[in-house]
């Protein structure tokens, strides 16, 4: 039998319309003291029904009404993904000492590394950024260099922190296995081995971003020695990590799951804003972030996939059998031959 659910009325109701989500303690308190973490749609209920949004007089009037409705929708989805699906008793990944202990120690190694070549980098000087030419990038990259937004850019770390979310939101049924650790460690084995290599290769590479090209962007920034990390784009490899990351495992553990596809688009369109609006700011061109994008989506989905585990095969029939026959009178021989 299908729940209904019928909380979403609020997302258009007169309490969002006011604004007023101005006690977020509050109503995480609420949320909390309701015991009803294993049951959505009653956390939601006491969540909805707490004085932090029955007392609009001080919310902040900056707080986009669209940021309290994505924020509703989450908790919705959750809610009716975590309650419609039955979750395996044990994890569906198998963690090896072993081999965790590489994992975590590559991701800490190659970090480590990253920060030692970040020491030994200096900026550029207003000299070296004078002599800037942009028509010596390439044709594919050249037009991000009128680009320059720093609220697209300030956006865009919401947006990544947005993925993150989607990887808790996706994973929060897990922690009610006997391992509950094991999803958020593939997870830090995960963004351990992203941001180490993004920033061995920012490093490497020395790319001026595409911002430092243009004249309406602040000397200051230019001045920075992070104008010179613009290959790959970080943003893009953390939040196309973390959605292919969310989605594979919500696959594992949900395979025949039809929220699968609302997952995969759900996510993946939010990396994807993320690198829009990081080449919007004037941060990245578009080879930074097809190849962020890239080298992302491969750790979120090669982590978890080399630790899922493996499934003993029912022995196979045999497709042919012999044995002896009789039935006292006569003998002979059965054949039975199976052909699917």
């Amino acid at each position: 039998m299908k729940r209904k659910l019928t909380f979403p009325w609020f997302i258009n109701g007169p309490r969002l319309k006011s604004g007023a989500i101005d006690k977020p303690g509050v109503a995480l308190h609420h949320l909390l003291e309701s015991g009803a973490i294993d049951k959505p749609g009653v956390a939601l209920h006491h969540l909805l029904k707490s004085e932090a949004i029955d007392k609009p007089q001080v919310a902040p009037h900056h707080l986009p009404r669209t940021l309290a409705r994505g924020l509703v929708w989450l908790l919705y989805l959750y809610s009716v993904v975590s309650t419609a699906q039955t979750l395996p008793r044990d994890s569906v990944y198998e963690l090896r000492t072993g081999r965790e202990i590489g994992f975590l120690a590559t991701g800490l190694g190659v970090n480590g590394l990253a920060l030692l070549l970040d020491k030994q980098t200096g900026p550029l000087t207003a000299l070296q950024i004078s002599q800037l030419n942009p028509n010596t990038i390439n044709a594919f990259d050249r037009g991000t260099t009128r680009n320059w937004s720093p609220s697209a850019g300030r956006i865009s770390d919401i947006t990544l922190l947005g993925t993150v979310a989607i990887v808790g939101l996706t994973g929060l049924p897990t922690l009610r296995q006997k391992k509950w650790f094991t999803v958020p460690l593939l997870y830090a084995e995960t963004m351990l081995l992203t941001v180490g290599v993004q920033d061995i290769v920012k490093e490497t590479a020395l790319r001026t971003r595409p911002f430092v090209y243009n004249s309406a962007a602040p000397m200051a920034d230019k001045l920075d020695k992070d104008a010179r990390r613009s290959f790959f784009s970080g943003h893009a490899a953390g939040s196309f990590a973390s959605a292919v990351f969310a989605s594979t495992v919500f696959g594992h553990y949900f395979p025949v799951s039809k929220w699968k596809p609302a997952v995969w688009a759900g996510s993946l369109a939010l990396a994807t804003t993320t690198a829009v609006l990081r080449y919007r700011a004037g941060k990245h061109y578009p080879s930074d972030i097809l190849v962020g994008a890239g080298v992302g989506s491969v750790m979120g989905w090669l982590v978890p996939k080399l630790h899922q585990r493996k499934m003993h095969p029912k022995r196979v029939a045999r497709p042919v059998d012999i044995m002896p026959w009789s039935n006292g009178v006569a003998s002979g021989v059965y054949v039975q031959v199976r052909l699917n």
